[in-house]
């Protein structure tokens, strides 16, 4: 299997898209997101794609972020999702925190921004590494593909009618003929993404960060670290680097939509009036615009960072 340094990175080719007639056709929020689009492809101009960095890899993930976050929040407007909205805003501003806190420094030590960019990868790489780690266990593995539970529902007539009242058809792949076979193919694919992670968190600028996760799981009695933490920035916590950047009103609205992705809000999906309630389906007070505004903004800002960051990184 090839090392990370072994691997060219491959760039998509966006200069061939009519940016300005789109931006032309849209109004508001929209038209901005298309800008903010365009001035993300512009971004890519003149990197002749090279071979993989830790550096570069977490710029593209950066960018891609931003990317789809603008493509999230367009295709929101055009449906009226206050809930799409939300969950896009939420993931931009965690990323915009992170880029912040890698870009910290980059006024006094350049070098260390670059070190911290390989933090950043090694941490996104190492939560990967947990999740395909899981996908091999041989006991979680089972318990995912238990036939005993569908063998009963498919032999069965009346349960295999509530089954489908619920679910839909049956379809062939659930029967427990197939389910071994398709367990074995999910276990390949994990067995060697976790070859391939494992082979990325073994690359010189990443075993230090891999080493420091070690001692602050331990530390933690296993729970997730940030990437404050990581980074032994004094702020570990959202509202601390909120706190120390005179940022205190964000935390609002990122508690909202923290809500709204635990399920534990009804305020944000119910709509309460003097006499009545009623489900909300679709942005009703008019606040999407203005939503869709700032998730833009904040996409722009991560943007701006990967600017800065460009010489760097591509050089």
């Amino acid at each position: 299997m090839k090392t990370l340094d072994e691997h060219l990175i491959y760039l998509p080719d966006l200069r061939e898209k009519d940016w300005q007639s789109a931006i032309k056709e849209a109004m508001g929020a929209e038209r901005q997101i298309i800008e903010w689009q365009q001035r993300a492809a512009e971004l890519l101009d003149g990197i002749k794609e090279p071979y993989a960095t830790l550096q570069r890899i977490a710029w593209l993930n950066f960018w891609t972020r931003a990317f789809v976050g603008l493509e999230g929040a367009r295709a929101a407007i055009d449906r009226k999702s206050d809930f799409v909205l939300r969950l896009v805003s939420r993931a931009m501003f965690e990323s915009l925190l992170h880029q912040e806190a890698i870009l910290e420094p980059i006024l006094d030590d350049k070098e260390e921004v670059l070190r911290r960019l390989a933090g950043y990868t090694t941490w996104c790489l190492w939560n990967d590494r947990k999740h395909y780690d899981k996908l091999t266990d041989g006991s979680i593995s089972d318990a995912i593909w238990d036939s005993e539970p569908l063998g009963g529902i498919v032999t069965d007539p009346q349960s295999l009618e509530v089954f489908e009242k619920l679910f839909g058809p049956a379809q062939e792949e659930i029967r427990p003929s197939n389910l071994a076979s398709r367990q074995r193919s999910q276990q390949e694919t994990a067995w060697l993404r976790l070859e391939r992670v494992d082979g990325w968190l073994a690359h010189p600028e990443a075993v230090s960060w891999v080493n420091e996760l070690i001692r602050l799981e331990k530390k933690s009695g296993n729970r997730t670290v940030s990437l404050f933490s990581l980074l032994n920035l004094e702020e570990k916590s959202i509202w601390s680097r909120l706190e120390a950047k005179g940022l205190k009103f964000g935390f609002l609205s990122y508690q909202l939509e923290s809500s709204v992705i635990h399920g534990s809000t009804v305020e944000s999906h119910i709509v309460v009036t003097d006499h009545s309630i009623y489900p909300k389906f679709f942005d009703i007070v008019g606040e999407g615009e203005q939503l869709a505004s700032s998730v833009a903004s904040t996409c722009n800002i991560i943007l701006v960072g990967l600017a800065l960051l460009k010489k760097y990184v591509w050089q």
